[in-house]
């Protein structure tokens, strides 16, 4: 069963994991740490308590961004063909099954890249 936003907000081992795994595992630049695994790109921006992940698959990207302080995790892709989105996923707690399937990509990426690693 994944985590959903109410779970990760409350919960600060999984925001302490991802904090410590950055730290341990990533690179500072300027104001953030960037780890890089299997064309996928993990960012925590420590001040802002601001964590995301983008993924390029063929010419498309995708990222997803959470930020940890206000509960929210937005969607965005955009591809070579200059078709692009952005989406607040389950706002208000009312998830379609778009926002549930995106945010089970998102929170099995964290697992297996970050939350798995971490201790």
């Amino acid at each position: 069963d994944l985590v959903g936003m109410d779970q990760i907000n409350n919960d600060d081992d999984i925001q302490n994991n991802i904090l410590k795994f950055m730290i341990k595992n990533g690179v500072y630049k300027e104001d953030h740490y960037v780890y890089i695994i299997d064309n996928k790109e993990f960012k925590y921006y420590d001040e802002l308590n601001n964590f995301n992940f983008a993924r390029k698959t063929n010419n498309i990207i995708e990222i997803w961004n959470i930020d940890l302080n206000k509960n929210y995790l937005i969607y965005y892709f955009e591809s070579d063909d200059e078709v692009s989105g952005r989406k607040t996923l389950c706002p208000g707690n009312k998830c379609s099954l778009e926002d549930k399937k995106l945010m089970d990509k998102f929170y099995n990426y964290l697992d297996k890249y970050i939350l798995g690693k971490s201790n």
